[in-house]
Order: structure tokens, then sequence, then C-alpha cells
């Protein structure tokens, strides 16, 4: 548990005591008195474990699929394999179909060491 969501149920604890009031608490955790109310319903039917997210170990909504992931690098080493990933991108969503971000693509290219990233003048310099 983390230092955030001990301090929540430190501050839940003192609102169901009756130590402290609504507004107090939300302004103290910087929510909004809806969502101090629904904390508190959490932390009284589930303890503790109703403060902890509920998301927290599974993946992102966001995350692509590892097949999408694999195939897009595959078609990029098959027929990109020297462009940016600016032009890789474009050229997958028109010849192939796969609409993914660039910087996306672009990470995925760096994992797969197609792409070298340029380094930033800061750390030429130094």
């Amino acid at each position: 548990m983390s230092n955030k969501e001990l301090h929540r149920i430190e501050i839940l604890q003192k609102l169901i005591d009756k130590r402290l009031i609504e507004h107090e608490a939300a302004k103290q955790l910087g929510l909004s008195i809806r969502q101090i109310r629904r904390l508190r319903k959490a932390y009284k039917a589930d303890g503790a474990i109703g403060v902890v997210s509920k998301k927290r170990g599974n993946p992102s909504n966001h995350k692509y699929p590892d097949s999408v992931k694999e195939l897009a690098i595959t078609y990029v080493k098959q027929y990109y394999v020297d462009f940016k990933p600016t032009f890789a991108c474009e050229k997958l969503s028109e010849n192939h179909g796969l609409t993914i971000s660039r910087e996306k693509l672009r990470k995925w290219m760096i994992d797969a060491e197609l792409w070298i990233p340029c380094q930033s003048a800061s750390s030429i310099y130094q």
C-alpha cells in the first residue's frame, strides 16, 4: 500500500470517527465531496482494501495486443527497415491497415533495435 493510500485511510478513519467533516476531508485529500463519500462507503464495506485501486496489477485498457506489436515489427523489418518511425507509421496504415500511433511505433522500433533515438543536445556536450 502506498503512502498516499495510507494517508487516505487515516483521513477516512477520522471522518468515520467524526473528528473531521466531509468538506475538510475533501480539501485535505484534494478530492470532491462525492469522491469522499464513495471512498468512505468502500472503506466501511471492505476496509483498507476498499481504498486501493481495483486496476492495480492489470494491463492498461489502451495496451495493444502482443500480436499487433509483433505484426508491426515484422512489417517494419520486412518492408520499412530504413524508414523513420513517422513515415513507417504512415506506410503501415496505408499499405497494411495497421493504425498505430507514431510514438508507440517509435518505442517498439527502439526496443527491437530498428531505430536509434537521437541524443539530446545536453548529453552531447557533457
